[in-house]
């Protein structure tokens, strides 16, 4: 894949499966962005992000992709 950057990012809407997630894909780096918990992993050129919100639409909306993406995926 050369120097090519990956980024997975999932969305949890439940708690169970937010910690699924963070258990199985040995995710780690717990941090808040924008009222959301957030945990990632990186390994070699790609980086897996989990966000735990019961809002899926809103995740979606302006101001949290143009202030929170950013951070997330950087």
């Amino acid at each position: 894949m050369n120097n090519q950057k990956i980024k997975i990012v999932i969305i949890c809407p439940l708690d169970d499966d937010y910690d699924a997630s963070k258990e199985l894909l040995g995710l780690h780096n717990e941090s808040e962005v924008s009222g959301r918990i957030v945990s990632e992993r990186k390994e070699n050129n790609v980086k897996v992000i989990t966000i735990k919100s019961r809002e899926l639409i809103k995740i979606f909306d302006i101001g949290f992709l143009g202030q929170s993406m950013g951070q997330i995926l950087s």
